[in-house]
């Protein structure tokens, strides 16, 4: 009887082939049932290869670095498979051979209109142990960045889509084998499971996702490479040792930052934006906020005060425009969004319903939104429904820039960094404490006349702070 031999299995997603990353077992071990034989990477992402039945390894058949298509023979066994599966052939096997149920975890309904989400970060692997409500990964949508918690606990057969990845609402994200059918290895046969569960190094074999040589591997790691800004010129994709010689360094945007590149691409297909700029004598806002503590309010706070004031007195920037039927949709109410540059890209948090707010409820509300958008604790719908939004660049918002329309919004204000400059006051040059603001706006709705008395009118009421608090009280 021909010893049984293991070949590459059917691994799904639409692989053919695969690449021998790393042989984890030799000529004449003792393998055990589940244990992990080699480690293939295939164009979609590693997996680990586990054997289906306990015996002795006779030969391995391929050499690491090998590329080979389903159904290729990798390893012959020397003897008996065992009195379990004496009558079975490895051919026939795969990863999957244990009859456990295999249960989907799919994209949820996140609300808020969203449709689609990129997987920015997986906290499992495939083998891990995951109870219900354990955390599996992290999805990021044009909302907000969210934890997405596992409905079922077992062990984590294939995730399905790898990080990086954009996936639709209903897409499958991971199989999970549920409780009481999975059997997971034994610690022994899986040592980087051990490492993941006390926060150790993971095994670089384990998180590969390109094909490569192993001499090309141990290259790029000498190196500081990481393999996956590297473009690979070989057959599949695959990187080879010139690639890292030629390669410069690429980091794929993920997670915010590639939302917020696709909203400033849109903004700028969308809009034909014009910007008016305006000098701002911003002594009293400083003085007004000086005189007021820790808990007054702020410069940023009171120029949305006044800016809110204009809205009311000019409440076409407080719209929208249908593109389609070429009409000017009003906004019943004020959501103020409030543009944050955060470690993790630009966040609008928006402050709903601004205009219902007295000044100090405004107050409270911008430094909360500002707060929790920098620390990531903001929920979608704080980060989204922005109808009129405020872009300051702080101490770093250099002396002027053209911020974009944030679409489908028809106007931006700007301020920008306050800097000492001479201006006259009472017939006399002195020294004064001056920003631009800028309106960024599109022409399509707003003409230039209209744009500019926006921003006088935002300046002139920045000149007496005060009326801004005593004005608004008793909304």
């Amino acid at each position: 009887m021909p010893l049984p031999e293991f070949r590459l299995p059917d691994l799904g997603e639409g692989v053919t082939e695969g690449e021998v990353v790393e042989w984890r077992v030799h000529p004449g071990d003792r393998v055990e049932r589940d244990q992990i034989l080699c480690v293939v990477a295939t164009d979609k992402a590693t997996v680990e290869l586990p054997s289906p039945f306990s015996g002795v390894v006779g030969e391995v058949l391929v050499p690491e670095g090998r590329v080979l298509r389903v159904g290729d023979p990798l390893l012959r066994l020397a003897g008996s498979a065992g009195p379990a599966t004496a009558t079975e052939s490895w051919a026939q096997a795969g990863p999957s051979a244990t009859p456990t149920p295999q249960l989907e975890f799919r994209l949820p309904d996140l609300g808020e209109g969203v449709t689609e989400g990129e997987v920015v970060e997986w906290r499992v692997h495939p083998g891990d142990r995951v109870e219900r409500d354990q955390i599996l990964c992290v999805v990021a949508t044009d909302k907000a960045t969210v934890e997405l918690p596992s409905p079922f606990s077992g062990v984590v057969g294939e995730i399905r889509a790898q990080e990086g990845r954009k996936v639709t609402v209903g897409e499958a994200l991971v199989s999970i084998e549920a409780s009481g059918g999975g059997l997971p290895a034994p610690a022994a046969a899986r040592p980087e499971r051990a490492a993941r569960a006390t926060g150790g190094a993971v095994p670089e074999a384990t998180v590969r996702r390109v094909l490569a040589l192993p001499a090309v591997r141990r290259a790029a790691r000498e190196r500081g490479v990481g393999l996956d800004q590297v473009v690979g010129s070989g057959p599949g994709g695959r990187v080879r040792m010139a690639d890292l010689a030629t390669s410069g360094r690429r980091e794929r945007l993920r997670g915010t930052r590639r939302v917020m590149a696709e909203r400033m691409a849109d903004a700028h297909r969308h809009v034909p934006q014009v910007t008016v700029a305006l000098d701002c004598d911003m002594a009293a806002v400083e003085r007004v906020a000086a005189d007021a503590g820790a808990e007054g309010p702020t410069p940023l706070g009171l120029v949305c005060l006044a800016a809110r004031a204009e809205l009311e007195r000019l409440p076409i920037f407080n719209s929208s425009f249908d593109e389609v039927a070429l009409e000017l949709v009003y906004h019943p109410d004020l959501h103020l969004g409030i543009a944050v540059q955060t470690e993790d890209g630009l966040k609008v948090a928006t402050a709903h319903a601004a205009g219902r707010l007295t000044p100090a409820e405004l107050q409270a509300e911008i430094q909360r939104l500002v707060a929790g958008a920098r620390a990531g604790t903001l929920s979608p719908a704080e980060l989204s429904g922005a109808t009129f939004t405020i872009s300051s660049g702080g101490r770093l918002g250099g002396l002027l820039a053209t911020p974009l329309v944030n679409w489908p919004n028809v106007a931006t204000l700007g301020i920008h960094e306050i800097q000492d400059r001479p201006v006259v006051r009472q017939g006399q040059v002195v020294a004064g404490r001056c920003a631009v603001l800028t309106l960024s706006f599109d022409h399509r709705v707003i003409d230039g006349m209209t744009a500019s008395s926006f921003l006088y009118g935002v300046v002139a009421r920045l000149s007496d702070p005060k009326g801004l608090l005593d004005g608004g009280e008793e909304r």
